[in-house]
Parts: structure tokens; sequence; C-alpha cells
């Protein structure tokens, strides 16, 4: 999702500053510098990506060394538990 957020991001951009036309090749060119652009940044996308997906359904304890870990027995399978 932040790829295409990025990507409309610079389309908005390059049209306002150079424009897009059918008769030469600026889109051409928009396209080769947004795949150059997500290549450089995917190493950030993807660990900003993480941070996000931490921050929302990940839930901080700031007891957890007294309190210990949730018990989320309910979750395991026992019939399946070996099944390699």
């Amino acid at each position: 999702m932040l790829a295409v957020a990025l990507s409309v991001a610079s389309a908005v951009a390059w049209w306002v500053i150079i424009g897009f036309s059918l008769q030469d090749n600026r889109f051409v060119y928009w396209i080769i510098f947004n795949a150059l652009l997500l290549v450089v940044l995917q190493p950030w996308l993807m660990r900003f990506s993480r941070s996000l997906w931490l921050s929302w359904f990940v839930k901080y304890d700031p007891n957890w060394r007294t309190r210990g870990p949730m018990d989320v027995s309910e979750r395991i399978n026992e019939d399946q538990g070996n099944n390699w």
C-alpha cells in the first residue's frame, strides 16, 4: 500500500513539474524513474510497513517482565500438532 501511495505521489509530482505527453517519451521516463525509486526505497518501505503493522496489531504491555506471555493455548490444535 505504501508503494502505491509513493507511485501516485511521484506521478502527481512528475505531472506538475514535467507533465505527461503521449507524443514523446515522458511517460516512459516516469515509469523508469518510478521503478528505480521503488527499488531503491524497498528496504525502507518494508521496515516502515512492518513498524506500522506492529503498532496497529500488536498490543504493548509495559509490565511484560512481571506478567509473562499470554496463554494462547486455545489457538493450538493438538490433533494436528506433529503433522510434518
